[in-house]
């Protein structure tokens, strides 16, 4: 008797054990590796999907990021599920959207991307080019910079007043307009964060191919140009080893004009 007794405690005790671990199993948070922070469910309402033909498997999604319903992100992905194109979409402070088109198995063929701050001439504009397979094949942008050529200076008046009367104007602050740009130097492709100081929204994500030179954003502000380290964020992180990378302590600076200027951080 004492024995049976001796074997039911042992069989009861084990048997706790086995319910307590399997609840722990059951109760625990899986965490989404790097790699897959940027994926998004078939069932998110908040998202626009396209799909490769005769699949359910997703090809491009435009999803709305955080609580503000102007802010969003345009991502496209190959056949294994990889990320291979994302940028920023916003409908405030100017806009910034993409477009794509498709090949004829439903993978994406180009992702053009175009922005422009609000009240501003700082337009900027980009095409992606990928195969079938989802390979990245070319790249081609444009942006107001390479279409300032003779400038003329206007505040010249004639020597005759009654050709060209003086007029007497209320100067207003001009907008003086800093561009971040990320140059991509190595054999693998980049993923930059950025989040503007001050802003409670996720950080917004780019990728940066190998070779290619874009822009990130623009800072605005009024008759001088604005401190990068006091308005924005920035994180840069190899997307093949998921290594951040240091960003680089003297970035280059170059004067487009009297109030603009570029700073590109090279990698």
């Amino acid at each position: 008797m004492k024995k049976l007794l001796t074997l039911i405690l042992i069989i009861s005790n084990l048997l706790t054990h086995a319910q307590t671990k399997q609840g722990k199993r059951r109760t625990q948070k899986k965490t989404a590796p790097p790699s897959q922070l940027t994926l998004v469910s078939p069932d998110d309402i908040r998202c626009r999907f396209s799909y490769f033909k005769g699949t359910k498997q997703i090809s491009t999604s435009i999803c709305k990021v955080g609580e503000n319903p102007l802010r969003g992100a345009a991502t496209a992905y190959d056949k294994r599920g990889n990320v291979i194109y994302q940028r920023e979409t916003r409908r405030y402070g100017g806009h910034a959207s993409v477009d794509f088109s498709y090949h004829a198995n439903g993978a994406v063929h180009t992702a053009h991307y175009s922005s422009a701050p609000d009240a501003g001439i700082q337009w900027y504009s980009s095409t992606h080019y990928f195969d079938p397979d989802g390979k990245l094949v070319d790249v081609k942008s444009q942006s107001h910079e390479d279409m300032i050529s003779v400038r003329f200076d206007t505040n010249k008046v004639l020597s005759n007043p009654a050709v060209n009367p003086r007029y007497e104007v209320m100067k207003c602050a001009e907008i003086w307009v800093t561009s971040i740009r990320i140059k991509n130097n190595l054999k693998d492709t980049l993923r930059v964060e950025h989040q503007f100081t001050g802003v409670k929204e996720p950080s917004l994500v780019t990728l940066v191919a190998p070779g290619e030179n874009i822009k990130l954003t623009d800072l605005i502000d009024a008759e001088r140009f604005a401190q990068v380290k006091e308005r924005i964020s920035l994180s840069v992180f190899n997307l093949r080893s998921r290594k951040q990378l240091n960003l680089p302590g003297n970035p280059l600076e170059e004067i487009v004009s009297r109030t603009e200027k570029q700073i590109t951080f090279q990698f």
